[in-house]
């Protein structure tokens, strides 16, 4: 549900979503900047096939569909989870 929730967010809320990175995945996505430039190319993202594979390990499929000349593209991912007081956040992806 974590990672369904994150993508529900996006490409609008791109505060509240940041929030659900850890400060390390901040990192890894380059910093703030870089994450807004992505997320304001992006007119929708669509997430599907979403399993978990560990307690803390999820794969899901993600369609982007991007703002200038409606290309769309498909990957899968696979996420790490860690919990932060109430809430899971994302700590760790990469394309499977």
């Amino acid at each position: 549900q974590a990672v369904t929730d994150y993508y529900g967010l996006l490409p609008d809320d791109t505060d509240a979503a940041w929030q659900l990175l850890t400060a390390s995945y901040q990192r890894q996505t380059g910093g703030r900047r870089s994450y807004e430039n992505f997320w304001n190319g992006m007119d929708t993202v669509t997430v599907t096939a979403v399993r978990a594979t560990a307690p803390d390990q999820v794969e899901a499929t993600l369609t982007y569909v991007e703002k200038r000349g409606n290309r769309k593209s498909t990957e899968r991912r696979s996420f790490r989870l860690v919990r932060s007081g109430d809430v899971l956040k994302i700590n760790q992806s990469s394309v499977i």
